[in-house]
């Protein structure tokens, strides 16, 4: 199955490789035992790559599903548009709310799995 362009990008960081543009062309160090099927997979998506470094945002890798923080709602439509779950994605409003409250452990996860189910967003009230 074919990767999108976030698998793409988290698929290269795990085996120590990256990716830059330099005068808008896509360039990338992969080492020398990198899949020969990912350079393929890299030219597939070429175009959603360069769409995605045109904005800012981390992608952090854990235990669970890939979470990202976006700097705008523009960041956030690219990450969704080449795969990521909205549910998964926190702009900066998001994380001044869930700094603001003093959750616990457990109710900061139920917050953020709900956010998640539902493809939401966190909104301070």
């Amino acid at each position: 199955m074919m990767k999108n362009p976030v698998e793409v990008m988290v698929a290269i960081h795990d085996i120590g490789g990256h990716l830059k543009v330099v005068n808008g062309a896509l360039h990338m160090v992969l080492p020398a035992n990198a899949p020969a099927t990912l350079k393929d997979e890299i030219r597939a998506v070429k175009a959603g790559l360069l769409d995605l470094f045109a904005h800012h945002f981390v992608i952090v890798r854990w235990d669970g599903p890939l979470l990202c923080f976006a700097r705008d709602e523009a960041a956030k439509e690219a990450l969704v548009l080449h795969g990521v779950d909205p549910g998964s994605i926190y702009l900066p409003h998001e994380l001044q709310t869930l700094l603001d409250r003093s959750y616990t452990l457990h109710d900061l996860f139920a917050v953020c799995s709900t956010k998640a189910a539902f493809g939401g967003s966190i909104v301070n009230q």
